[in-house]
């Protein structure tokens, strides 16, 4: 069967349609594809920014937490340090003035993440706003080695001594006593 040339002519149209449909629909799904790829692109190269952004802060803030670790005293393992501690408190607040009225250690912490140990002394104390005054400020200057918290104020009667309440933490690492010498051990000056 022979096409007339009206057919042929509707053929060929059909058939260039067609093709430039196909052609259509590859290089829209080619756009789209490079469309997503650029996205994905994109989403990695922030989360890579981010990463090493997390990176050098991790870094910095591992880089601190060494500086300051250095800065802490070190201790024997079995050694208790509770009557340490608080001999020491007591001539801190002593040289300040500050009276305390009480010492209540609090049980050691290990703080396995970060290769520390914590201990706790609660202190009852009373003075003249300028005794405690003194005694946090030479507290401060030890640095890293000890921190307060929970810091309570009372007023008594006009011309009375303050009294309070402050729980003392202490951090510091612990060594096996063959692997420093005397020198390294019980750096804590209070």
């Amino acid at each position: 069967m022979k096409l007339s040339s009206r057919e042929l002519r509707l053929l060929m149209i059909t058939i260039t349609i067609s093709l430039l449909g196909l052609g259509w629909w590859i290089v829209d799904s080619q756009l789209a594809l490079r469309k997503e790829l650029k996205q994905e692109i994109n989403r990695s190269e922030l989360q890579l920014l981010r990463a090493k952004k997390d990176l050098r802060e991790r870094t910095a803030a591992q880089t601190d937490m060494e500086r300051l670790r250095a800065q802490l005293p070190r201790h024997e393992l079995n050694r208790d340090l509770n009557a340490d501690l608080s001999r020491q408190v007591k001539a801190l607040a002593a040289e300040s003035g500050l009276r305390l009225t009480g010492l209540t250690p609090e049980p050691e912490e290990e703080l396995t993440n970060l290769g520390l140990h914590q201990s706790a002394l609660r202190c009852s104390w009373t003075g003249a706003p300028g005794n405690l005054l003194g005694f946090l400020l030479r507290l401060e200057q030890l640095g890293a080695v000890a921190d307060v918290r929970e810091l309570r104020i009372r007023a008594g009667r006009p011309g009375e001594d303050l009294k309070g309440s402050f729980m003392l933490d202490f951090a510091y690492t612990r060594v096996e006593e063959s692997s420093a010498s005397p020198a390294e051990l019980n750096t804590i000056a209070l």
